[in-house]
C-alpha cells in the first residue's frame, strides 16, 4: 500500500492530471479486486490508498525571494542543475530527467525536448507527442558546464562501473533517478532547510517559472510554446489569475496607437 501511495504521489509530482491518476487508480483497483477473487493475492492494497481530490489544485508558485532561497540551499545538492533547470526552462520533470548532453547546444543556448522519463520508463515523445526546441539562458548553460565536469569527475573515478547513456540528470552510476529519490531524499530536504512553510511540489517549479513570466507580460502563446502545451487554452486555464490584469485595456491601446500614428 505504501508503495502505491508513493506511486500516486509520484504521478502528481510529475503534473498528470487528477483525472488520469484517479481513472489509472481505479483500472488497478479492479485489476487487484479480480486476483483477490481468485485467491492469487490475499487483499486488494488499492482498496487502502486515497485517491487524489477532483478539486482544482492550488499552485504553489515561488517569489523571487523565495527562489533564491531555494537555490541558495538546493546549491549543495547533487541535483542543483536539476532544480536550476526547472525554475529557469519551465520544463516538466520527466522531461529534464529524460535529457541527454547531445539535446544541449551550448552554441545555440538551445535544448532539444523530445523525450521523457516517467515511472521508470523512458518514453521517445513528449506529453503532448510534439518535440520542440527552447532557448534557454546563459545561467542554466553556466550551471551545466559545472555540472558535466563534477559528473566527468564522478565517471572517470568509478571507471567501468559508470553508464555511458549521456543522462544529464544521472544517479551514482550513470542511471536514471526515480522521481521518489529525488522528492524525498532531495528536493523536500531542501525545501525543508530552506524553511519553506507551504506544500511544494517538483512540478511546482514548473508552476514558477510560468507565472513569472507571464506576470510580467510575455503573451500567453509564448508562454505556452516554451511550455509545450498542446493549445495556449491549457494555459490560459492554469494560470490566468497570474496574468496581469490591471494593464490598460485593448481598447486604451488602440487608441494609444492610433494617436501615435
Amino acid at each position: 500500500t505504501s508503495r502505491l501511495n508513493d506511486w500516486i504521489d509520484e504521478l502528481e509530482d510529475e503534473g498528470v492530471p487528477t483525472y488520469s491518476i484517479n481513472n489509472a487508480r481505479k483500472i488497478l483497483k479492479q485489476v487487484f479486486g479480480h486476483a483477490e477473487k481468485l485467491n492469487i493475492i490475499n487483499r486488494n492494497p488499492v482498496k487502502y490508498t486515497d485517491g487524489v481530490s477532483h478539486t482544482k489544485k492550488e499552485i504553489n508558485a515561488l517569489k523571487p525571494n523565495e527562489i533564491q532561497r531555494f537555490l541558495d540551499v538546493a546549491k549543495e545538492d547533487k541535483y542543483y542543475a536539476l532544480w536550476f533547470m526547472l525554475l529557469n526552462n519551465g520544463m516538466r520533470v520527466g522531461e529534464a530527467q529524460a535529457l541527454t548532453w547531445n539535446d544541449i547546444d551550448f552554441d545555440k543556448s538551445t535544448i532539444t525536448i523530445s523525450k521523457t522519463f516517467s515511472r521508470g520508463e523512458l518514453g521517445d515523445t513528449t506529453k503532448n507527442k510534439k518535440d520542440r526546441v527552447i532557448k534557454t539562458n546563459q545561467s542554466t548553460l553556466d550551471v551545466l558546464r559545472i555540472h558535466e565536469s563534477k559528473q566527468l569527475e564522478n565517471k572517470l573515478d568509478k571507471a567501468s562501473h559508470y553508464g555511458n547513456s549521456g543522462i544529464i540528470f544521472a544517479n551514482g552510476i550513470g542511471n536514471y533517478e526515480s522521481i521518489g529519490n529525488l522528492r524525498t531524499r532531495h528536493f523536500e530536504k531542501i525545501l525543508k532547510k530552506a524553511g519553506m512553510d507551504k506544500k511544494i511540489t517538483i512540478h511546482d517549479l514548473r508552476h514558477t517559472f510560468a507565472s513569472i513570466n507571464l506576470m510580467n507580460g510575455v503573451p500567453v502563446l509564448q508562454v505556452s510554446n516554451h511550455l509545450g502545451h498542446s493549445s495556449p487554452s491549457i494555459t490560459w486555464d492554469i494560470y490566468s489569475h497570474w496574468i496581469d490584469d490591471e494593464s490598460d485595456s485593448p481598447s486604451v491601446i488602440f487608441e494609444r496607437i492610433l494617436k501615435g500614428a
